[in-house]
């Protein structure tokens, strides 16, 4: 949830947190673990990603969302949509170099989950391009999320007991699969996934699966170290 992604932690973070995952006794295998936290540590240090996650919950649908990112070290776009009575819908352009990002949003996003707008306010700028520059209040906090170790932070979980479970392929990548399973915290879901890293020296991520209580967060990564082409926008008003 690059959330950052920012629809991560709006979003896929806070409501998994609610939902009671379960954690079921595992081995631990350090050697598991260990592999996983340096393929976390070296993909924090790639140039650019391609991810997509999709949360789906069965239980309660309203939580359903998909989000669709490109993160780079010179800027970010993000495309989030979900169902719901919030009707929310978010696309990011950063640019980092520019030190502004573009949001276009339903009003619901802009009011209470980006901008802070007023209703009206936030109806009247919905669905349009807006540019919040480096001078705003709200700046920090869009352009932290637009990088791949916050996206990280919130899509990727690496924690508890692991164990290596098997070799796959995925879309014709080799992988290795490692299964991990942590308890519940005051800060954190408990977790039960399955994360697919690349083989070799230096693994990547490839796909990751959490579930649990009829929910399923799937998250996949592609196209490492691509360039991310971003262009600035029209905006119909900015935020300085």
């Amino acid at each position: 949830m690059r959330i950052s992604t920012i629809s991560s932690f709006l979003v896929g973070a806070s409501l998994l947190g609610t939902l009671a995952l379960p954690a079921t006794a595992q081995a631990a295998s350090p050697s598991a673990l260990h592999v996983a936290v340096a393929a976390r540590n070296y993909a924090e240090g790639q140039v650019s990603v391609h991810e997509v996650a999709v949360l789906k919950s069965p239980v309660s649908p309203n939580a359903n969302y998909t989000s669709v990112n490109d993160v780079s070290r010179v800027g970010a776009r993000e495309v989030v949509t979900g169902t719901a009575t919030n009707h929310l819908f978010f696309t990011l352009v950063a640019l980092a170099t520019q030190r502004v990002v573009y949001v276009k949003a339903s009003a619901v996003a802009l009011e209470n989950f980006l901008l802070g707008l007023t209703p009206g306010v936030a109806v009247h700028d919905a669905e349009r391009w807006l540019a919040v520059y480096s001078s705003a209040g709200t700046y920090p906090t869009l352009a932290a999320s637009t990088t791949i170790a916050s996206d990280f932070s919130l899509n990727l979980y690496v924690a508890g007991t692991a164990n290596f479970v098997g070799h796959s392929v995925i879309a014709g990548i080799p992988v290795q699969v490692i299964h991990l399973v942590s308890k519940a915290t005051s800060h954190t879901p408990a977790l039960h996934e399955y994360l697919y890293l690349t083989e070799g020296p230096h693994p990547l991520p490839v796909r990751e699966v959490a579930s649990g209580s009829g929910v399923t967060l799937t998250v996949t990564w592609t196209k490492w170290g691509e360039r991310v082409p971003l262009t600035p926008q029209v905006p119909f008003a900015t935020f300085r």
